[in-house]
């Protein structure tokens, strides 16, 4: 039997509340989400190295719940990571999406706050 992976992706612009939908999509008894929330599978070949049976055990706690989903917002980063649409297609092309879309000054206002808060404002972006 095939090992069950994710039926939906919840990806998006960075800063654009994807941890809380996340979060409410984890919360109700048949939606699972993976305790690691941005595997970034897809899209790093490091990452993807690791294999489909690792990639499979975030899944492994979904039990019988009928949606299986994983969010990571790199996953449209299409001009970083050209491979990760091409991936999640060949791996089920019939994947749902949820994509977390926020108005693009408030994103960025967001991230530079961010930022301060964490003291990184020499950072590079």
């Amino acid at each position: 039997m095939k090992p069950l992976g994710p039926n939906y992706m919840v990806i998006g612009a960075a800063k654009a509340a994807s941890s809380s939908l996340c979060a409410l999509l984890g919360s109700h008894p048949d939606v699972f989400m993976t305790e690691f929330k941005e595997p970034n599978f897809f899209c790093s070949d490091e990452v993807y190295k690791r294999g489909f049976d690792w990639y499979h055990q975030l899944f492994e706690a979904a039990g019988d719940k009928p949606m299986r989903g994983e969010g990571s917002q790199r996953y449209t980063l299409s001009k970083v990571f050209p491979h990760t649409a091409r991936r999640i297609y060949e791996y089920d092309p019939g994947i749902k999406f949820i994509f977390q879309a926020r108005h693009p000054i408030e994103r960025i206002e967001a991230a530079w706050w961010q930022r301060v808060f964490f003291g990184r404002l020499e950072d590079t972006w």
